[in-house]
C-alpha cells in the first residue's frame, strides 16, 4: 500500500503494518499495570500512580483501536484504514504525557528511593519508570526505522536516488572512501531508483508480494503437472524436466572427467574470497616469489588462499600474484600455477555492480599486461614446461561475469583458454555473444539461485508480476505474511480474476502505481543471458515429515541459457548462491553417483509399476503409461509432483 502520511510526511510504513507494533505495546503496557501496594511513601507517589493508571488505560484503548483498524482492508485497498493516522495522533499525544511522567518518576526515585521503607512502592515505581522509558525508546527506534528522507520530496525518483546512494554508502561503510567511487555509487543507486520508480509501496508490501508470488508460482507448476497432455515430467528446483532434458552422462568417462574439472576449479573460485576462510594461518609462510598487493597488516588474505590449497592437499598449486586491492570497478584477484593440471589459473572475486564487471575485466587485463603477471606465471618453472601450460579463468557470482568478459578479452592471445563461471549473473551477454561463449565457457548454476535470473528483462517481469499479485490480493497483509511462515492455504492465494466485492474500489484508491506499470513493458532493454554451456545442479525435495526428513538427492543437467528467464521465489534463492553451497552441491552430485551399477533397465514395482533406471536419473513409471527405457541421458517418465517426487540420480551403493 502507499506509505502512510503523518504530519504531512510520507513514512516507510503502511497503515496495515501497525498490527505487531501495537500488539507489542499493548502487551508491554498490560505487564506494567500497577496492581496495588501497601502504604505509600508520599502523596506524590499516590498521585503519580493514579495518573499513570489513567495513561495506561488510554494507551491500551488506542493500541486496541490501531490493531483493529490495521487489520482491515487489503494491501492496496486502504479506505477501511483511513482513521489510523488520527488514532496515531492521539497515541503520540499520550506518549508526550508518558515522557513527562517518566521524568517525574526519575525525580521521585532520586528523592525518595533510599529513605522510603515501603519496598512494594519502591519496586512499583521503579517498574513504572522502566516501562515508560522502554516504550519511549521503542517508539523512537521505530520512528528512525520508518523515517523516509524522501517523504517531502515532490520528485520521487530524485529522492529515491539520493536515498539509495546513502544506503549503498552505509552498506559499504567498511570500504575505503574514495572520490572515484562517488560516480559508481550514483550509477548503482540510479538503477535501484529506476527499478522502484513510480511505486508508492513500503518494504512490507514487497515481502507480502514475494509470499504471494511464490505461492502463485507453485500453484502454476502444480496445475501444469495435473494436465493430462502435459510434456513436463516434473519440476526440479523450480525448473521443468521434459523428455528432451539432457542430464550429464556421468557414466561416460569424458563427461565425468569434465565434471570433475568443474568441481576442481570451484576450489579456486572459493579461494578468491580470501580472509573469510582465514583459519589457523598464523604459522604459514609465503614463498618469496609471491607478489602481494594491498593485503591487510597481517597478510591474512593471501595466507588464507595458501592455507585453502594446503587443506585440500593441493601442494602443487603455487600462487604467483595476489591483488587484494578492492575498489569499485577494481576487484581482487589472484594468479596461480597448478603443476598437476598444467594450468595457469586466474581467479576473480565479485564486484559491486553489473556495469562494474566490464570495467573490472578491463582493469584486470591492464594489470596483467602492465605488470607482466602472466609472463611470470608461464615462465615460473621452465624445467617443468610451464611455458606450455594452458590458461584457465574462474570466478563466482559477479566475479564469474567478470571472468567471462575477461575470457573474451584474452582469447585472441590465448585461443585455448577456458573459463569456469560459477553462479554467473543473468544479464551479461547478448544472444550472439552467449552462443560464442559456449565454445570456451562452462557455467554452473545451483538450484533456484537468484543471481543468474536477475537480468534487466527478468527484473522487469518480476516487478510486473509482483505488482499483479499485490493488486489482485484481497487479504490483509498480516495474514499473508503470517501464512508465509508455513505452507500458505490456497484460500490466501489471489485468483487470476479481478477481485470482487469491497475490494473493487476506484483505481485512485486501489492502485498507487504508475498507470502503465501493469499494461506495458517497463523498458525496452535487450534480453541478456548468462554465459557459456550451463550445468544446472538441481535437487528434489522429499515430502516434509515431523522429524527425520530425508536429504535431497542432487543431479546435474545441461540447461539452455534462455531457461533462466524468471525469478523463482524461494527461501533458497539467496542461500544457493553462496560459494560454499555451490561447492557442496557439486560434490553431492558425485556422492549420488554410483557408476559401477548404473545400467538401463526396468525394475518391476508394486502393483505393476516400474522405475526407469537410465544414466543418472531415477523416474517413477506408473503402470498406465508404457515405459520403453533406452540408453542415454534424457529424461523419460510421467508427470510427478512439483518439488516432492524425485527425478534425480539413482542412489545405488557401489
Amino acid at each position: 500500500m502507499p506509505g502512510m502520511v503523518v504530519f504531512r510526511r510520507r513514512w516507510s510504513v503502511g497503515s496495515d503494518d501497525l498490527v505487531l507494533p501495537a500488539l507489542f505495546l499493548f502487551l508491554l503496557h498490560c505487564a506494567c499495570l500497577p496492581y496495588g501496594s501497601g502504604q505509600s511513601c508520599s502523596v506524590t507517589l499516590v498521585d503519580h500512580g493514579r495518573g499513570y493508571l489513567g495513561i495506561l488505560i488510554s494507551c491500551l484503548i488506542c493500541e486496541i483501536a490501531i490493531m483493529w483498524l490495521s487489520m482491515r482492508g487489503s494491501i492496496l485497498y486502504t479506505q477501511p484504514r483511513d482513521a489510523v493516522q488520527y488514532v496515531l495522533y492521539i497515541r503520540l499525544a499520550i506518549l508526550l504525557v508518558e515522557l513527562v511522567y517518566a521524568v517525574v518518576g526519575i525525580i521521585w526515585l532520586v528523592q525518595y528511593y533510599h529513605p522510603c521503607s515501603d519496598v512494594t512502592a519502591k519496586n512499583l515505581t521503579l517498574g513504572i519508570v522502566a516501562c515508560n522509558w522502554l516504550v519511549i525508546f521503542s517508539v523512537f527506534i521505530t520512528l528512525l526505522c520508518t523515517f523516509d528522507p524522501t517523504g517531502r520530496t515532490h520528485r520521487l525518483e530524485e529522492g529515491q536516488t539520493t536515498t539509495w546512494t546513502r544506503r549503498l554508502k552505509f552498506i559499504m561503510c567498511c570500504a575505503r572512501a574514495q572520490d572515484s567511487q562517488s560516480d559508481a555509487y550514483a550509477e548503482v543507486a540510479l538503477l535501484f531508483a529506476e527499478f522502484f520508480r513510480d511505486l508508492d509501496i513500503v518494504p512490507s508490501d514487497i515481502i507480502a508480494g514475494l509470499v504471494l508470488l511464490r505461492q502463485r508460482q507453485r500453484a502454476k507448476r502444480s496445475a501444469i503437472l495435473d494436465q493430462s497432455n502435459n510434456e513436463i515430467l516434473a519440476f526440479l528446483s523450480g525448473m521443468p524436466v521434459t523428455r528432451g532434458t539432457i542430464y550429464l552422462d556421468l557414466k561416460n568417462s569424458a563427461e565425468m572427467a569434465m565434471y570433475k574439472e568443474v568441481c576442481y576449479y570451484m576450489l579456486f573460485a572459493l579461494a578468491a574470497y580470501g580472509w573469510p576462510i582465514c583459519v589457523s594461518v598464523s604459522g604459514s609462510q609465503l614463498s618469496q616469489s609471491v607478489t602481494v598487493e594491498e593485503d591487510n597488516c597481517c597478510g591474512c588474505n593471501v595466507l588464507a588462499i595458501r592455507r585453502h590449497f594446503l587443506d585440500q592437499d593441493l601442494k602443487q598449486v603455487h600462487i604467483v600474484y595476489t591483488s587484494c586491492h578492492d575498489a569499485v570497478y577494481e576487484t581482487p584477484f589472484f594468479v596461480a600455477v597448478d603443476h598437476d593440471k598444467k594450468k595457469v589459473i586466474i581467479s576473480i572475486r565479485g564486484t559491486l555492480s553489473p556495469k562494474g564487471m566490464v570495467f573490472s575485466a578491463e582493469y584486470i587485463k591492464k594489470k596483467l599486461e602492465q605488470e607482466m603477471i602472466l609472463s611470470q606465471a608461464f615462465g615460473r618453472d621452465l624445467g617443468k614446461g610451464t611455458m606450455h601450460y594452458g590458461l584457465v579463468i574462474v570466478g563466482h557470482s559477479l566475479g564469474a561475469g567478470t571472468a567471462a568478459i575477461l575470457s573474451f578479452l584474452l582469447r585472441p592471445q590465448y585461443p585455448t583458454l577456458h573459463c569456469y563461471s560459477y553462479s554467473p549473473p543473468g544479464g551479461l551477454l547478448s544472444e550472439d555473444a552467449m552462443e560464442i561463449s559456449k565454445e570456451f565457457v562452462t557455467a554452473v548454476v545451483l538450484g533456484k539461485d537468484l543471481v543468474p535470473r536477475i537480468g534487466l528483462s527478468q527484473l522487469e517481469g518480476f516487478r510486473r508480476h509482483l505488482l499483479e499479485v499485490l493488486q489482485k490480493s484481497d487479504k490483509p497483509k498480516w495474514r499473508i505474511i503470517l501464512g508465509g511462515t508455513k505452507c500458505i492455504p490456497k484460500s490466501e492465494l489471489p485468483s487470476d480474476d479481478p477481485p470482487q466485492g469491497p475490494t473493487d474500489a476506484p483505481s485512485s484508491t486501489r492502485l498507487w502505481l504508475h498507470p502503465s506499470d501493469l499494461s506495458i513493458a517497463l523498458s525496452t532493454s535487450i534480453p541478456l543471458y548468462p554465459p557459456g554451456r550451463i550445468i544446472h545442479v538441481v535437487h528434489n525435495h522429499p515430502p516434509d515429515r515431523c522429524c527425520g526428513q530425508e536429504e535431497p538427492t542432487y543431479s546435474a543437467l545441461w540447461r539452455d541459457n534462455k531457461a533462466f528467464d524468471e525469478v523463482i521465489i524461494s527461501p533458497a534463492m539467496l542461500n544457493e548462491h553462496l560459494p560454499h553451497m555451490v561447492m557442496e552441491g557439486l560434490n553431492k552430485v558425485l556422492e549420488s553417483w554410483a557408476p559401477n551399477e548404473v545400467e538401463a533397465e526396468t525394475e518391476p514395482g508394486e502393483n505393476g509399476a516400474g522405475s526407469y533406471l537410465g544414466s543418472n536419473i531415477l523416474l517413477p513409471c506408473p503402470k498406465h503409461v508404457p515405459s520403453t527405457p533406452s540408453e542415454g541421458s534424457t529424461a523419460s517418465s510421467t508427470p510427478s509432483d512439483s518439488d516432492t517426487l524425485p527425478l534425480a540420480p539413482a542412489q545405488i551403493s557401489a
